[in-house]
């Protein structure tokens, strides 16, 4: 037998190609190899990126190296993009290069020991490149479902309230609606609060009681209660119309469902105390319950308990007084006053005694500083003694001689006239001497102008 060479004969073919080539088998030296595969991932990535463009995918944008390959990366970056495409390529040049080599040692066993298998060199790999994964941003789903386990007990929380409504917003409690005072609102919140599971409260409640109390500030005397949304308006006013624009006011605020208007206005009751104790015209003008009382009065002494009934009325703080004492007719004041001092005349004579003097100038001053819308007729009168004829002719003289005096006085003629009546015993009977004394008189008549 032929003695065989001991040793492995050079290889040939693709096995002695340069191992630093991509792919052995190619008859492209390395380089080009290299080129050649950056061109085809780069179509590669091109492809994909108008694929995921076009189907709107947009974790594309995010594929390693495109911006790389297009600004003219290395030899070396390209060799590392292909690397994963072209594994298996490798392998399947490693395999082919194996079997030739296999192939070589088959004319002696003892060649193919541990020498020959050194012979072989391994082809390295490039690790895969390993996309990033697409992420989705997370979604508020525990939020969302926090706050539909703690809303029923939120809203169980404030349930005592009935125009309150509990919701949430993750784990905060929000609270809408109205309430009747601040008491309740911080009430409300704390109840919200104390639920497990909720950290803030976002209390934005409508308290109506304050907002009641600042729309009645200009009503004195007023009190407001809110019972959900209900107002009861009690005390006093001033007037009717005072009332109306209380009422007005707190139906105008909001929040407010009704208003029961119990105010108890207080100038009609004064005016009808005022006519109870007499007085004429009576009126009152009330201001921040202080009442102005207005009216006449028969006489002065009148005045302190017409004051008296107006401040017994409930509500009234304060009474001015404004009340006038009613001016006599001045026809009664010249008569009192020649009640008191008779106008004495001589003996069976129209002449006016000189005693009788201040009299008469009293009787002037009254009708000069009265308001007379008429005339002033004083009439004479004598007692029966003496003829009827003559008594009527003295009597006239004596009436005569008093208007004489007046205008002298400075009365105006036109304001006076003058009448005689004889005889007469209206003022007293019989013939004594006190009832004789009480028909020689002078009377004043006013005569309306009307």
């Amino acid at each position: 037998m032929t003695e065989q060479n001991s040793t492995f004969p050079e290889p040939t073919g693709p096995a002695a190609a340069d191992p630093g080539k991509l792919i052995p088998e190619w008859n492209v030296d390395k380089d080009d190899q290299v080129m050649i595969a950056g061109l085809f991932v780069l179509l590669l990535l091109v492809g994909g990126l108008v694929a995921s463009r076009w189907t709107g995918d947009e974790a594309a944008d995010t594929a390693p190296g495109v911006e790389e390959l297009s600004s003219g990366g290395s030899g070396d970056d390209l060799e590392a993009l292909a690397a994963p495409l072209l594994a298996n390529d490798e392998d399947a040049g490693v395999d082919d290069a194996d079997t030739d080599i296999d192939e070589a040692g088959d004319g002696d066993d003892s060649a193919s020991g541990a020498d020959g298998e050194a012979d072989v060199e391994p082809v390295e790999t490039a690790p895969a490149a390993t996309a990033p994964a697409e992420t989705t941003p997370d979604e508020p789903v525990e939020d969302d479902e926090a706050a539909v386990e703690l809303e029923p007990s939120v809203t169980a929380s404030v349930a005592s309230f009935a125009r309150v409504d509990g919701t949430v917003d993750g784990t905060t409690a929000v609270l809408t609606g109205y309430v009747d005072t601040a008491a309740d609102s911080d009430t409300a919140e704390a109840d919200a609060d104390a639920v497990e599971g909720i950290t803030d409260v976002d209390n934005q409640l409508v308290v109506v009681a304050p907002a009641v109390d600042g729309a009645l500030s200009s009503s004195s005397g007023v009190t407001s209660t809110v019972t959900d949304g209900a107002v009861v308006l009690t005390g006093f006013v001033d007037t009717d119309d005072v009332a109306a624009a209380a009422v007005t006011a707190t139906e105008a605020v909001d929040g407010v469902v009704s208003v029961d208007d119990q105010l108890v206005p207080i100038q009609p009751a004064a005016v009808a105390a005022l006519e109870g104790a007499g007085v004429s015209d009576a009126d009152a003008f009330a201001t921040d319950l202080v009442v102005v009382a207005r009216g006449e009065l028969a006489e002065e002494s009148d005045r302190q308990g017409a004051l008296d009934a107006v401040a017994a009325v409930e509500g009234v703080a304060e009474v001015t007084d404004e009340l006038t004492v009613a001016q006599p007719d001045v026809s009664e004041s010249l008569n009192a006053l020649v009640e008191l001092e008779p106008v004495q005349f001589a003996t069976s004579s129209p002449v006016v005694l000189e005693s009788s003097f201040p009299t008469l100038d009293r009787a002037a001053e009254i009708i000069l500083t009265a308001d007379v819308s008429g005339t002033i007729e004083v009439q004479g009168y004598t007692d029966i003694r003496g003829s009827e004829a003559s008594n009527l002719t003295l009597s006239q003289g004596r009436a005569a001689a008093v208007v004489e005096y007046l205008v002298n006085a400075g009365v105006a003629p036109e304001q006076l006239t003058s009448a005689g009546f004889g005889g007469t015993t209206q003022f007293g009977e019989g013939d004594s001497d006190e009832a004789l004394a009480a028909n020689r008189r002078v009377v004043f008549v006013l005569n309306d102008a009307s």
